[in-house]
């Protein structure tokens, strides 16, 4: 399939960038002229802007024969944008999911900054931060450090990258991700074939062992369940190859015995690192971790304890967002207004969920004063 379509109205060829081929910048228009292949098709590569680029709009033409969907993406090439000027609904870039802010296009902290003050606009606190470009990889200790949490989009990287830099550059992030003690999530291309069959290839299966074993925190599913044809079954299968890999012993040795070397080192991660040489030595039937913010139970997550950790919060909003973080079960209780209280209601919640295992210990940890960010300084060991 071939076609042209002529945009001279310079006014409105960004709204039809956007509105014919999804692309939110208003700003792009004007870079389009001096960059040769411009824009891509996210999927299969088969859009690029000719030089057909003059004062007063642009030719778009596809090179390929490739039909088009009215779900279709694309990605630019080599253009930095000014996330200031995006236009549409999509204020700041961000898309809405639960209580997190999903920052697309970011290229730098100062997007992030963006997006975070439309978040508190909207009532939400947090933002996940989509790695898609070379100028995301470019400032990603920035990025990571300014976000809540990270997304490798692995389909968008492998346009933006050359597909065998690719593996090293998920493998980058994730250890840029668990040096700062941000979660990281992996999605896009994940069970592709399971669009259309009820089974993975074997290749999708190491795709996503690979994840896992990198130390990923989760692992999205994205079209195979929005559109594809075995929503329930992509679902089981990634669960089955998970916990298949959780349950290896290389696995279990690579987790537990290589400490997470940090750039930095501050009184959460000594709580951290007490935790994990304590379920070294103790049979821990779990941890629990109190949190108004969510930084105690990183802080603990962030040292891979050999203990299932329970992510107790009275904040609701706290306790969705840790469903996300590796290795814990996030709860959503009462406030607590003393230690003593804190204790009750963690051995209490631990029994509903059936943590609890008669005469094991567990551990606790919290911040103190209560509802003080970063104030991860208490630890107790207990006995059911």
């Amino acid at each position: 399939m071939g076609c042209d379509e002529r945009l001279s109205d310079p006014d409105a060829v960004a709204r039809k960038l956007a509105e014919k081929l999804r692309i939110l910048y208003s700003a792009i228009q004007p870079e389009i002229r001096s960059i040769p292949n411009a824009v891509a098709d996210q999927h299969l590569h088969c859009m690029r802007s000719k030089a057909d680029c003059y004062a007063s709009g642009a030719n778009f033409r596809m090179l390929r024969q490739h039909q088009l969907s009215n779900s279709g993406s694309f990605e630019t090439y080599g253009i930095p944008v000014d996330l200031v000027d995006l236009a549409g609904e999509q204020v700041g870039g961000t898309d809405e999911v639960g209580d997190e802010g999903i920052g697309r296009f970011v290229q730098n902290k100062s997007d992030l900054a963006a997006f975070h003050e439309h978040a508190g606009e909207s009532g939400k606190a947090r933002t996940i931060a989509k790695i898609e470009c070379r100028e995301a990889l470019a400032n990603l200790t920035e990025i990571v450090a300014e976000a809540d949490a990270i997304m490798i989009v692995r389909e968008a990287l492998s346009i933006a990258l050359p597909v065998e830099d690719l593996p090293t550059t998920q493998r980058a992030i994730v250890r840029e991700c668990l040096g700062q003690g941000k979660p990281v999530i992996g999605i896009t291309q994940m069970l592709n074939s399971m669009e259309r069959l009820s089974l993975p290839t074997a290749a999708e299966a190491s795709h996503v062992a690979s994840a896992v074993s990198e130390g990923m925190d989760a692992v999205v599913l994205s079209a195979e369940t929005a559109s594809g044809n075995y929503p329930a079954e992509a679902v089981a299968a990634i669960d089955r190859i998970a916990q298949r890999v959780e349950s290896d012993a290389a696995y279990t040795e690579q987790v537990h015995r290589h400490p997470i070397a940090l750039p930095t080192i501050g009184p959460e991660d000594a709580i951290g690192a007490a935790v994990r040489g304590t379920a070294e030595i103790l049979p821990l039937c779990f941890t629990a971790a109190y949190t108004f913010s969510g930084s105690t139970c990183l802080s603990v997550a962030r040292a891979r304890p050999r203990s299932t950790i329970l992510g107790l919060s009275p904040s609701l909003e706290t306790a969705r967002m840790l469903s996300l973080v590796w290795g814990v079960h996030p709860i959503h209780s009462a406030a607590s207004p003393t230690v003593e209280s804190m204790l009750d209601d963690v051995f209490r919640e631990a029994k509903n969920s059936g943590f609890t295992e008669s005469g094991r210990p567990f551990v606790v940890v919290a911040g103190m004063p209560f509802g003080t960010p970063g104030s991860t300084n208490l630890m107790r060991i207990a006995w059911t």
